[in-house]
């Protein structure tokens, strides 16, 4: 039962949901208050709560820091303030313990710092850079548009940021940049700020692109009067100090986090199935158990001594070629990250994630390169936890088989193909067969002109309720029998452009779509088909 309070914090949230979708509004408010709105009311619109951290250091200081990928110079870092963190604090302390928003929770991380990690700092910048790597297992960064910062003052523009007051839950707050200072290298501004928000991220309102570093507060004497101003830089300032012949190497990354539960955990587990010997293509493999020692790995293999989360990191050598049925049936396995994947030669991911049923999560980063994969048959088929799946970042422009590539995924409630592009594709057989959560699917982007068959394609969508394939040619389609097989909930159907011959195989291609009234076809040998099913079912 809802309480008087729980009403109260759901209108007050939802007054500056309406705040920040309207620019007038949320500048009346900033104007009005300088308001600090706690960061629950902006996780519903802003998903840049993994980005920012709150940095801990013995003396009980906390302070605010975020990640950045900078791609002039091809590197992860950690941001903050010199005044927080310095090479002073390296001589010091010999790790760095931060923590991470995860659902509201703050999830706590240690960094292990070595002087060539540290990239730049400052104190006259008040910036300190530090380099981030696979085994510090951060998984969210800011991608820097440095082309859109660079030279740009942003005066009078609508920022916010993120910041961790002392003691405090994430918070965000709303302000503008007003003036410029110190030969424009920095700016101030008026988003209200805590102790604890030195090292924080600012960010503009319009594009969210992350264009600054929060400096801290300085007074200035005016009329006698001390007036309090917050101090940024400029992010791009920062960057120049990057060195800048830090060049490293292109790393192919597959990072990966596994559970293991077993009653009996001494035993072995299979990490990736070896029949392609895959070993021979990866150079190094790093297992760490909360920050534990770590485990060898031999023929895909690995012995776990405990109970808990493991965390995987894979890196491949430029040899590899195709990274077939790599973690077929690991039934351990729940979360993936590919975070890098340059590799040009990589030509096949046949069945890479099949049989993976407990897998819930696959993140694809912009550096996934997929453009001259040529099969990614059954790549995800029998991933049944699997929910919401982005591949808009895939290149497919060279893929010829689809087939059984999303078959038994039983939990695909939504899937994000807006990037597919399937000129070369030929077959598409038992591609979707058994998505039996997937209600709507857009294949507005697929070119079916080479395709052969699409036998079985969407066979047991059972809640599939519309379907539009105005796109598809099947000029050269030689087997759609099938097709459509038990799609209970299908009720609308678009198939425009479908042609078929005497040679094409189209039996039982409506079996069992009692839902099913009309189709909206021209080609009469479908009709007959739909027609002869649609008897059957009465």
């Amino acid at each position: 039962m809802s309480t008087n309070a729980d009403h109260k914090k759901g209108q007050n949230e939802s007054k500056y949901l309406d705040y920040f979708c309207d620019e007038d509004k949320l500048a009346k408010i900033i104007d009005e208050q300088n308001i600090m709105l706690n960061f629950i009311v902006y996780k519903k619109i802003i998903k840049y709560e993994k980005c920012v951290c709150k940095i801990e250091i013995k003396e009980r200081i906390y302070a605010t820091g975020f990640f950045a990928y900078i791609p002039s110079k091809e590197i992860r870092v950690l941001i903050t303030n010199n005044h927080i963190i310095n090479k002073e604090f390296l001589v010091k302390e010999k790790e760095l313990k931060i923590y991470i928003v995860n659902d509201l929770d703050e999830i706590e991380k240690t960094i292990n710092l070595k002087s060539d990690r540290f990239k730049f700092t400052d104190a006259q910048i008040d910036a300190t850079i530090i380099e981030i790597l696979d085994e510090d297992l951060i998984e969210d960064f800011f991608e820097v548009d440095e082309e859109y910062i660079k030279g740009n003052e942003f005066l009078n523009e609508k920022i916010f940021n993120f910041q961790f007051p002392k003691v405090g839950q994430l918070n965000a707050s709303s302000g503008k940049i007003i003036s410029l200072r110190n030969n424009n290298k920095q700016f101030i501004h008026d988003a209200g700020t805590l102790a604890g928000s030195s090292g924080s991220p600012i960010i503009l309102t319009n594009g969210y692109k992350i264009i600054g570093l929060h400096k801290g507060t300085f007074k200035e004497n005016y009329n006698n009067f001390d007036h309090k101003k917050n101090v940024g830089v400029y992010l791009n300032k920062i960057i120049e100090y990057i060195n800048p012949t830090f060049n490293p190497k292109r790393m192919n990354v597959i990072k990966c986090i596994y559970n293991i539960n077993q009653e009996n955990v001494n035993q072995d587990v299979k990490i990736y199935d070896n029949r392609n010997n895959i070993e021979r293509y990866i150079d190094s493999i790093s297992i760490y158990r909360e920050n534990e020692e770590k485990i060898p790995i031999h023929n895909g293999i690995c012995r776990f001594k405990k109970q808990g989360k493991y965390y995987i990191s894979y890196t491949f050598n430029d040899s590899v070629k195709e990274l077939n049925e790599m973690f077929y049936n690991c039934i351990s396995l729940k979360r993936v990250f590919i975070s890098q994947l340059y590799n040009s030669k990589i030509e096949s991911m046949e069945n890479m994630f099949n049989g993976c049923i407990n897998l819930k999560d696959i993140y694809f980063s912009k550096k996934f390169k997929t453009e001259n994969i040529i099969s990614m048959s059954k790549m995800f088929a029998n991933c049944q936890s699997l929910e919401i799946l982005d591949l808009s970042s895939f290149n497919t422009n060279n893929v010829e088989d689809m087939s059984y590539m999303f078959n038994r995924c039983l939990s695909l409630s939504n899937i994000n193909l807006s990037s597919f592009k399937t000129d070369k594709v030929k077959f598409m057989n038992n591609m979707f067969m058994e998505c039996e959560k997937l209600k709507q699917i857009n294949l507005s982007s697929f070119i079916t002109k080479n395709v052969e068959d699409m036998s079985n394609m969407f066979e047991e969508c059972i809640s599939l309720e519309k379907l539009d394939l105005s796109s598809f040619n099947t000029i050269k389609v030689l087997n759609i029998r099938e097709m459509f097989k038990n799609c209970h909930s299908l009720k609308e159907i678009y198939l425009p452009s479908f042609k078929t011959n005497q040679e094409t195989k189209i039996y039982s291609m409506f079996l069992k779509c009692n839902s099913l009234k009309d189709i909206h076809c021209k080609d009469q040998n479908i009709r007959k088909e739909f027609m002869k099913q649609k008897e059957k079912s009465k």
